[in-house]
This record gives C-alpha cells, sequence and structure tokens, in this order.
C-alpha cells in the first residue's frame, strides 16, 4: 500500500475527449454506496480503504465483505467509528478481526456488548474465551446484563453471572 494521497475523481469521456474533475470527500462517500456490493471492484475498494476522510473508509466497511489483508489495515484505524463498524459490520468482515480488536470496540462502546456477544460465532480469527471473559467481567452492568442475554446458556458463564453483584444481571442469567 502506497502512502501517496488517494484522490477520487469522475472521468468524463466521450471519443477523444476526456475530462477529469476531482471529487471531494462527501462526493466519494456517496459514489461508495453507487457500487454494487455484490462484486466490487477490488483494486478501487483497497485504494478507497485508504482514502484520508474517515467517512469513506467508514462507507467502504459499512458497505462490503473486505479482503484480509484490508481488513487488516483498518484495524489500526485512528477513527473509533471505523473499527467499530468493521467489528459490527458484515460477518465477513468480523471472521477477520483479531481479539484485541474486537476488545477495543467493546471498551469503548458499551453499546456495542450486545451485537458482540450475540454474533461472537461470526469472530472465527478472535479467542471466544477472551471476548466471553471481557463480557461477563466488564465493569459495566450494562455489558454484563448483555453477556446474560447471549451467553448464559453456557454452565461455566451462567455460574458466573448467577453471582454477579447487579440483581438485573442475576436475575437474567436465571431465565
Amino acid at each position: 500500500m502506497s502512502n501517496a494521497p488517494v484522490v477520487a475523481y469522475l472521468v468524463i469521456a466521450s471519443g477523444d475527449e476526456e475530462h477529469r474533475l476531482a471529487l471531494g470527500f462527501a462526493q466519494v462517500s456517496a459514489v461508495v454506496y453507487e457500487i454494487p456490493a455484490e462484486e466490487p471492484p477490488e483494486p478501487v475498494v483497497t485504494l478507497l480503504s485508504q482514502h484520508p476522510a474517515s467517512s469513506v473508509r467508514r462507507a467502504i466497511v459499512d458497505r462490503f465483505a473486505l479482503p484480509p489483508e484490508v481488513v487488516a489495515v483498518l484495524e489500526a484505524d485512528p477513527c473509533h467509528e471505523v473499527v467499530r463498524s468493521l467489528v459490527l459490520g458484515h460477518s465477513e468482515n468480523r471472521a477477520l478481526v483479531q481479539t484485541s480488536t474486537v476488545l477495543r470496540v467493546l471498551d469503548a462502546s458499551v453499546d456495542a456488548a450486545g451485537s458482540i456477544a450475540g454474533a461472537l460465532d461470526d469472530y472465527s480469527l478472535a479467542d471466544r474465551q477472551a471476548i466471553e471473559a471481557a463480557l461477563v467481567g466488564h465493569a459495566d452492568p450494562e455489558v454484563r446484563l448483555e453477556a446474560a442475554r447471549h451467553l448464559s446458556q453456557k454452565r461455566a458463564i451462567k455460574s458466573v453471572l448467577l453471582k454477579d453483584a447487579d440483581p438485573q444481571v442475576r436475575a437474567k442469567a436465571a431465565q
């Protein structure tokens, strides 16, 4: 991947005549949503995943199943919303994220706990037990409540949640 800035152009051609118009980040984001999701042109998706505007990178993550090398780069994206979309979005992308990325999103976005707990099987490269432990042992009772909603069918998790300090978590685990 190059360090050169990514610039998107609209190319208008007729016969031998060709004109280029540089697009701003808002126009590029809009164009991303017009690319067919079924068969996106991989070189275009890869280049746009390096766009300086986080809204463009997020649109790429929201719209497409990404190649593993693109997911690996976007896991370190400086914009939390891009990383959050990667962890909570397409199941194909979730399958490629690392444990540390899932845990980072869980720590920064308590409201992501239900989605993470409900889709644990999708995180095939991540350490499921580490994510479960983070959910069950989280300081925020709302996260533990989501663990009780989604994970209390497992005996070991249920036994921990039945002893939780929060009565709502205990009640949900008992159901």
